[in-house]
């Protein structure tokens, strides 16, 4: 632009600003303004680093994507307010019936908010449909023999981190705990997403299940304490291959597994105490349908000179 229109441009927001109007003063423009800070995110030589399960996940996916939810960038969404559901459903479950798994979604449904009638049509029609997965995945539970041992059990446990000062504190809570007709202690995860794998491969590495299993062997679960080892698993609740359920297995811990899931602990601590974050641009931030945080550095401007 001119000499001329810059000056006439700076007057007009300059009238702007003196009568308060939102936005019109550079001082509130996002990126005119120094970082704040360049420092770490995390002091680890100050404080234990805190990692839950979902937290390992996360930033493996994408570093950036993590960091942006981590400094408060998710606002959620409705998809996130059905698992809530499903999952009280699932921790408040008094056997399988499925009438009263749905009352139990149904007496917090007012929870939700939709931005039109069709979407909240849509989503009560795909919760019902959850539910009755559910319930068929714990009949068919009850008629293998499977008891309950623990519904939300909450854990902590502490982890040496190389070059820390403090051992990292890796807490969360576990969907399920059951013991099987064998006798042997399966962790199981809950998953509703649309999007959510289904193959042996998703649960072989998945983050979560492992640290479930550390949590296991280290004695932080008391219900299960004692008993043996059967892994963790996946409970997935999308058809696959004929069936209303999906349970990819992770086998128990070997001396292997358990050391490749500590040197992931370490990488993912040494990633929250970095001052610079990753992002897979080709593999994640790019995705449409990974629909990330991180795509904010990704989608182009929707304005033009």
């Amino acid at each position: 632009a001119s000499a001329a229109a810059r000056r006439d441009a700076a007057g007009q927001l300059a009238l702007l600003a003196a009568a308060g109007v939102a936005g019109a003063d550079p001082d509130e423009w996002y990126g005119v303004a120094p970082a704040s800070s360049a420092g770490p995110l995390y002091d680890l030589a100050s404080e234990p680093a805190r990692v839950s399960p979902s937290k390992l996940e996360a930033i493996d996916e994408c570093q950036l994507n993590w960091v942006i939810g981590d400094l408060g960038g998710d606002a959620g969404s409705v998809g996130a307010g059905l698992g809530t559901l499903l999952h009280a459903a699932l921790e408040h479950a008094d056997g399988a019936d499925e009438d009263a798994l749905w009352a139990s979604v149904e007496a917090r449904w007012g929870e939700l908010s939709f931005e039109a009638a069709w979407i909240e049509r849509t989503e009560r029609t795909r919760a019902r449909d959850l539910i009755a997965r559910l319930s068929r995945y714990l009949r068919d539970a009850e008629a293998e023999g499977t008891t309950l041992l623990g519904a939300e059990p909450h854990f902590e446990l502490e982890v040496p981190v190389t070059g820390a000062a403090l051992p990292a504190v890796i807490s969360g809570t576990i969907d399920r705990v059951e013991l099987t007709g064998e006798g042997t202690v399966v962790i199981v995860d809950l998953k509703t997403g649309r999007t959510q794998a289904t193959g042996p491969a998703a649960a072989i590495g998945n983050p979560q299940l492992s640290a479930y299993q550390l949590a296991f062997e280290q004695g932080a679960i008391p219900a299960a304490a004692g008993r043996p080892a059967g892994g963790a698993k996946l409970l997935v609740l999308k058809p696959t291959r004929g069936a209303p359920y999906a349970t990819p297995a992770q086998p128990p811990f070997d001396d292997e597994t358990r050391a490749a899931f500590l040197h992931r602990i370490d990488d993912a601590v040494h990633v929250m105490g970095g001052a610079t974050f990753l992002a897979p641009y080709e593999a994640h931030c790019r995705d449409d349908h990974t629909h990330g945080l991180c795509r904010i550095h990704t989608i182009g401007p929707v304005s033009s000179s």
